[in-house]
């Protein structure tokens, strides 16, 4: 987890669908000896809880994204909870937002067809330099500028105006909106369990 003085960058997800073989998850995430860090509450942000909304401008500046966009759902949609969004938050000078970064966009794109994806929002920054960053690391999903760190301080990831900064940090929400998993960084089996949270998330009846 790196720490930093200013306000922080919220990642957020989509979560991965359906049951991938032991040799398919093992090609997916190598073997970790230490625990992916897990936890169920960061500032206003709780696991089983209601994701909070947010909307902004693509890092390509081409659209308006929303999280009602993101998830691709109506209320009380057949089968909206088989379909997930993982919110990853990152910035620039975060160098452990890189292996999470190509964590999250190898997994949702392995699961992208069963109902995963995934949305990176750049906290304090927008447009050109954190979409080159992620360009140059082979990451195409969809991306948010987060200029003024509403979006971070809205999930707990920023405080108020500003501030010390953790990062990476990953959501999985369900197709509902509902908060399933938060990850405080990427690092011990980070892969491995960001793979089954998904897996059983997209498989559940």
């Amino acid at each position: 987890m790196l720490l930093k003085t200013v306000p922080v960058f919220l990642f957020l997800a989509v979560t991965l669908s359906g049951g991938a073989s032991l040799g398919a998850r093992e090609a997916l995430c190598p073997p970790a000896e230490e625990s992916a860090k897990v936890i169920a509450k960061l500032g206003p942000v709780a696991v089983d809880e209601e994701a909070p909304s947010f909307g902004g401008w693509r890092l390509d500046s081409k659209r308006l994204l929303t999280l009602g966009k993101l998830l691709l759902h109506q209320a009380g949609e057949p089968g909206a909870e088989k379909r997930a969004l993982v919110v990853t938050f990152f910035a620039t000078w975060c160098p452990q937002c890189k292996p999470g970064a190509r964590v999250v966009d190898r997994l949702v794109g392995a699961l992208e067809e069963r109902g995963a994806r995934a949305v990176f929002i750049a906290t304090g920054e927008r447009g050109a330099k954190p979409l080159k960053w992620l360009t140059a690391l082979g990451v195409s999903r969809d991306a948010l500028g987060d200029p003024f760190f509403s979006i971070a301080e809205r999930y707990g990831v920023a405080t108020a105006g500003g501030g010390e900064a953790s990062l990476p940090k990953t959501f999985v929400l369900d197709g509902r909106g509902r908060v399933r998993a938060i990850y405080e960084d990427s690092t011990g089996d980070f892969c491995g369990h960001l793979l089954r949270t998904l897996s059983e998330l997209l498989e559940s009846p």
